[in-house]
């Protein structure tokens, strides 16, 4: 779960009402979830280092309190907090949302007789589109163009 704490003044309370609505105790009064609002910092570089720690360890002890699957992150930001889920790609590429907007895409490799989920598109546009590609390379593709490994082009190399 990626987390950004102190952005807006009212960060903090919006954690401890989060986490006091799920009977998880903070450990943060008010005047302790307050952090410095002037803008991101290198871990351990924020001038007001204390309550930021502990209001991470706050959001820390709060999601370990709950699965992947289970986790109100939606609603953390629906009350204005920047939470979102960190996933590896494998799980990006299984996800419906992902599908149904293009990010991954089916691609039939014909000679095996199935298709490979690859990453088509970063973002959705709206005056242009992602359009998803060819199939990867097979091994040793070029041998039809007259090379071989052996005769591959060096990085030194010009066309």
């Amino acid at each position: 779960m990626m987390a950004s704490l102190g952005n807006r003044p009212d960060d903090g309370e919006k954690l401890i009402a989060l986490m006091e609505k799920y009977g998880i105790e903070p450990g943060l009064d008010k005047e302790t979830a307050k952090t410095a609002r002037v803008g991101r910092f290198v871990p351990g570089t924020a001038p007001d280092q204390a309550s930021r720690d502990q209001a991470m360890e706050a959001v820390t002890r709060f999601v370990r309190a709950f699965t992947y699957e289970n986790i109100p992150w939606r609603e953390a930001q629906q009350s204005g907090m920047l939470w979102a889920p960190l996933r590896k790609p494998h799980e990006n590429a299984l996800d419906p949302h992902w599908i149904k907007r293009g990010s991954v895409t089916d691609v039939e490799h014909p000679e095996l007789g199935k298709s490979f989920r690859y990453a088509t598109s970063k973002w959705i546009g709206t005056a242009t589109g992602w359009t998803p590609g060819r199939r990867a390379p097979r091994l040793n593709r070029g041998r039809r163009h007259g090379r071989s490994p052996d005769t591959a082009r060096r990085a030194g190399d010009r066309p």
